[in-house]
């Protein structure tokens, strides 16, 4: 019998002090609260409705990461952890009774620290045992929020999917993407709706920033691994350099040393100059004021809150053509990942003399998203 555990609680003193009519939401992370793009969201949702909702949050983790601290002040942090050891078969059987004991946990959660007004889940296709258990417990507000826009999997995790997408359209009141695409690959085609990413934009205001720009310098800002495609953004900047001798690149992210090591190893072999890799909670509103060019050539995205965030800061952004079109506020150029490096160089180089529009930041405003969230949190979408 494995000895996992069904949930582990985390209750700190709340620096906030709440009143007694605020509407109760359980927040349920993808795993745990990282400093990347979902948990982005999920902490702006927090900061910017605290004041009409009180939040708790749940984790799939025992790790305590970046953002834990800070939500802390707004309510109790809720774990049920997944096996994180090395054993390929504890792997393989927590996946497989993963369903019921993330269904009893939230189910106990719900009943010991509820009620509960409102489940926002991001967790992709485990939003389900989530959701049934909500159901259950009569949560009259039941949000599956998708961030991403996945590959396709192993034919046994599409099953699951398949299974899991059947539950998730069942017991969801509200469904959200971050994009059209996102939300089509979570729950079908036209089964739920778009509500776009946003930014802070007095956070990402180039008027902030009275400096000028550095003269060819580039940025990309994401965690280190496949799926954001760090290795062929070397192989462009080498291209790059073969021109532009003076060219910088900075690289923000973190979270897999061993892609890390690659991109380190990469670039020596490739024996590019200038390349700077940067902590994940760099400032990144400052350099993105320093930059003149972002590349983003993703395997797969959501959304690319990365892009929004550098055209506010009227940052030039080359982006591959799987990402939705929905990030593009007006100076993002898509490109195939079917072209080569050296292709995407070139149109990068075209982009040299072009004037730097001002973006549409309107449709990305934090305000508005906020207002969004809360009309779902309402009942009134």
């Amino acid at each position: 019998m494995l000895n996992i555990p069904v949930i582990l609680l985390e209750h700190r003193n709340k620096i906030v002090v709440y009143g007694e009519n605020l509407k109760k939401v359980l927040m349920v992370s993808c795993k745990g609260l990282w400093n990347a793009g979902v948990e982005h969201v999920m902490m702006d949702i927090v900061r910017n409705l605290s004041d009409k909702f009180h939040f708790d949050m749940l984790l799939f983790t025992k790790e305590v990461c970046f953002f834990e601290p800070e939500f802390l002040k707004y309510g109790t942090v809720f774990r049920i952890p997944n096996y994180e050891g090395t054993s390929s078969f504890r792997k393989r059987m927590d996946f497989y009774i993963r369903f019921f004991r993330i269904y009893k946990g939230v189910k106990k959660i719900l009943k010991e620290n509820g009620p509960y007004d409102v489940i926002h889940c991001h967790n992709y296709f485990e939003a389900a045992p989530c959701l049934t258990a909500a159901y259950r417990c009569g949560v009259p507000v039941r949000v599956s929020h998708s961030h991403n826009n996945i590959p396709r999997n192993h034919f046994i995790l599409e099953f699951y999917n398949t299974v899991y997408r059947f539950l998730i359209n069942r017991y969801a009141t509200n469904k959200a993407g971050c994009s059209r695409e996102a939300a089509d690959y979570l729950f079908g085609k036209n089964k739920g709706i778009s509500v776009p990413n946003a930014i802070d934009l007095n956070k990402f205001n180039v008027s902030n920033y009275p400096k000028q720009k550095t003269k060819h310098s580039f940025i990309h800002v994401g965690r280190f691994g496949e799926q954001k495609n760090q290795l062929f953004l070397l192989d462009i900047f080498k291209e790059i350099q073969k021109k532009w001798t003076d060219a910088t690149l900075k690289l923000v992210g973190g979270e897999n040393d061993e892609y890390k090591a690659l991109l380190q190893q990469k670039t020596e072999k490739l024996r590019i100059n200038n390349v700077y890799f940067l902590a994940h909670d760099s400032d990144v509103p400052a350099l993105l004021a320093q930059s003149e060019y972002m590349i983003f050539p993703s395997t797969f995205e959501g959304f690319g809150l990365a892009l929004a965030e550098a055209q506010a800061m009227k940052v030039k952004c080359f982006a591959s053509d799987v990402i939705p079109k929905d990030s593009d506020i007006g100076l993002c150029k898509y490109i195939s990942l079917n072209k080569s490096a050296q292709y995407w160089a070139n149109e990068i180089f075209k982009a040299e003399k072009e004037p730097v529009k001002n973006p549409d930041t309107d449709r990305i405003d934090l305000v508005s998203y906020a207002d969004k969230i809360k009309s779902i949190y309402e009942g009134k979408r």
